[in-house]
């Protein structure tokens, strides 16, 4: 509860109403009462849904003390006859990337942080322009792995809207971070999100176990261009040794 400052003498007054030992019983109070906590804004169904997801992966607990989320996946390109092999790093607490992605015959790689970054296209490097390396920022803030930690950290910064019984939509400010679909067990199994060039609709397969934490299964873009089914996922709370 906010303490709002009293006009001068009011505690002057106050000393002639009140034996001297109530303000002494009531000091601790004042003194040991936390400031409220700042927390996600909005409906309160949209906010109660936004837990739910970090919920049914583990707990808000494990996901808010994640400073990187490392996935690895088997996926399915619609122009690629095989499938390939996904590592991915992502950090947090500030933009940062690294990712490989090999296919029979073809690989790419990349690494981004906050000052550049640059590609890998069957090992000829490229270095990322300015104007990618703003779309890949943009992108960031509102990425899905960033989102999950944001939720469970109660992020001040995010106000929610319901959409529908099950859905809800998430703002930063002036910026849209997407629509959210869970199902009755607060699993996600629906994302919508878009920045600057690009936007993603996603679904998602029921939740799997990944040692403490839990994931879905697979996802697939709406279209069917992209399929994947995860094969590792980590939380970890410091930088992890031998990143590439």
């Amino acid at each position: 509860m906010r303490l709002h400052p009293k006009p001068a003498g009011w505690a002057r007054r106050q000393a002639g109403r009140y034996p001297w030992w109530l303000a002494v019983l009531a000091l601790p109070c004042l003194i040991l009462s936390p400031a409220p906590a700042l927390a996600m804004s909005g409906d309160a169904a949209a906010v109660q849904m936004a837990r739910g997801v970090v919920n049914a992966m583990g707990g808000s607990e494990k996901w808010a003390r994640a400073e990187w989320v490392y996935s690895s996946e088997t996926a399915w390109f619609s122009d690629r006859p095989s499938p390939a092999a996904l590592q991915f790093w992502r950090r947090v607490g500030e933009p940062a990337e690294m990712g490989k992605i090999v296919g029979p015959g073809w690989s790419r790689e990349h690494r981004w942080d906050r000052t550049g970054g640059y590609r890998l296209r069957n090992g000829v490097r490229s270095e990322i322009s300015a104007a990618d390396l703003a779309q890949l920022h943009g992108w960031w803030r509102g990425e899905i792995y960033m989102m999950y930690v944001r939720f469970a950290r109660d992020d001040s910064s995010l106000k929610l809207e319901a959409t529908g019984d099950h859905s809800f939509r998430v703002r930063d400010g002036d910026r849209n971070l997407g629509e959210f679909f869970v199902d009755p067990s607060g699993a996600l199994y629906r994302w919508r999100y878009g920045f600057g060039s690009e936007s993603v609709d996603y679904v998602y397969g029921p939740l799997r176990d990944f040692g403490p934490i839990r994931a879905p299964s697979w996802g697939a873009l709406s279209d069917g261009s992209f399929r994947f089914f995860y094969t590792g996922f980590r939380l970890s709370a410091s930088t992890p040794s031998g990143l590439p």
